[in-house]
Parts: structure tokens; C-alpha cells; sequence
């Protein structure tokens, strides 16, 4: 058994899908499941069944550890928890370490994210823009931007549930700009998605996320890059 998760999606969802394709290719019967609808009987019989060619079967879940709890997911997590040496691999989109305590660590592996793209999201500057270029995906790194610049806009009108550590950080960055050049930002950012995805976009992602820092953050802006997250 094997369980990976994380923040760095891209990486632990390429290596989930690697290791199905050494499966296939070794001769075993693949199947895979949905976490979010998979009941324990349907496991526990996939398992203890043998294909029509008797070849072995390897079995793929994604997003069990984060559905709805509920006592389908709880029996399955149970049945894992007491064969650790089954053939399921199990993908999960985010860290939930906390989740793992009763598993041998053996068997989870964690994908953090490159520290770069942190000192870049909390220091909008050139020099943290091309490290995290220089270590991350562009597709990653612009995700994150994004969902931070919506952090940023939350906290500067004073609403959000966030941890106090991550309140303050934020509510400090968001201090740099008004509510307007904030949603600027934002509204840059959204035209970027819809030109990617619409195959319209003129250059590549590097190039817009260049533009994009270019247009709204101030060049003498978060050259310190002393690391930290938000």
C-alpha cells in the first residue's frame, strides 16, 4: 500500500500515474476508483478477486482521506489501516498529514512545494519570480498566484477565516496595495486563465506571468526575498 499527498499536486499526481503505468506494463489488472463514492465492499471484493487472466490486480483511489466522512470512508480507511501490505495506491490532493498518524510511515509519502514558489507569493519581486520559474512548473506557480491574489483581496477587506499567523502576513502584504489595484490583479489574472484555456493566449505562461508582475508590482517591490510562506 501506498498513500501520497501534499501540496505539490502536479508532482504527486504524475507519480500516482507513473506507477499505474509500470502496473499495466508489468501485466497487472488496473482498477480505479473515486474515493468519493467507493464503498469498503466494493474494495475488500476488487481485492480478493482475480482477474479473468489471473494476472494480480493493482487498485488506484483518489481522494478517499478527504471525502465527507461518513461510515463507508471510515470502514475503508479501517480495512487499510489493518492490511498495510495490500496492493492500493491512494491519491490525495493536499497535506493531510494529520490524517496518517495510525499508518506506517513506510507508506505515505508527502510532495511539498518548492520553497521558491512561497518566497515568490509573499514577495512579489523579479529575483523570486525567476527562482520559482527557475524550480516550479509556470501552470503551478500561476494556480497558486492566483488563489493568493483572492487571499490577498479577502484580507484586505477585513473578511476570511484565515489562522492568525496567516491573517497577519496577509493583511501586512495586502497593505501594499489598494482594494482596486488588487482587483486589477485579480482581473489580469482571470483574462490570463481564459486566454490559456481558449488557446488564445499570445506567448507562453513564463512570458505572461512576466507581464503580469511587470504591470502591477513596482520594481523596487519585495526585493528583500527572505523566505517565508504564507
Amino acid at each position: 500500500m501506498l498513500i501520497l499527498h501534499g501540496e505539490d499536486q502536479v508532482a504527486s499526481r504524475e507519480f500516482f500515474n507513473s506507477l499505474k503505468t509500470q502496473a499495466g506494463q508489468s501485466g497487472k489488472n488496473i482498477l480505479e476508483y473515486s474515493g468519493l463514492g467507493l464503498k469498503v465492499t466494493d474494495l475488500v471484493t476488487a481485492l480478493n478477486t482475480s482477474s479473468l487472466t489471473g494476472a494480480a490486480t493493482s487498485i488506484y483511489i483518489t481522494e478517499l482521506f478527504t471525502r465527507r466522512t461518513g461510515a463507508d470512508q471510515q470502514s475503508i480507511i479501517r480495512y487499510l489501516r489493518d492490511h498495510p501490505g495490500c496492493d492500493v495506491t491512494v491519491w490525495e490532493p493536499k497535506n493531510i498529514s494529520n490524517q496518517f498518524k495510525e499508518f506506517p510511515a513506510s507508506i505515505v509519502r508527502k510532495f511539498d512545494l518548492p520553497k521558491f514558489i512561497f518566497k515568490f507569493l509573499e514577495n512579489l519581486s523579479w529575483p523570486s519570480l525567476r527562482l520559482a520559474l527557475n524550480t516550479s512548473d509556470p501552470e503551478l506557480i500561476f494556480h497558486l498566484l492566483v488563489t493568493h491574489v483572492h487571499k490577498l483581496i479577502i484580507a484586505k477587506d477585513a473578511a476570511g477565516d484565515f489562522p492568525s499567523w496567516q491573517a497577519a502576513k496577509l493583511k501586512i502584504q495586502s497593505s501594499k496595495y489598494t482594494f482596486d489595484e488588487l482587483i486589477t490583479m485579480n482581473d489580469e489574472l482571470l483574462s490570463i486563465d481564459f486566454h490559456l484555456k481558449t488557446s488564445q493566449l499570445p506567448y507562453d505562461l513564463n512570458t505572461a506571468l512576466e507581464l503580469w508582475l511587470m504591470k502591477n508590482i513596482s520594481p523596487s517591490y519585495g526585493e528583500d526575498t527572505t523566505e517565508g510562506r504564507i
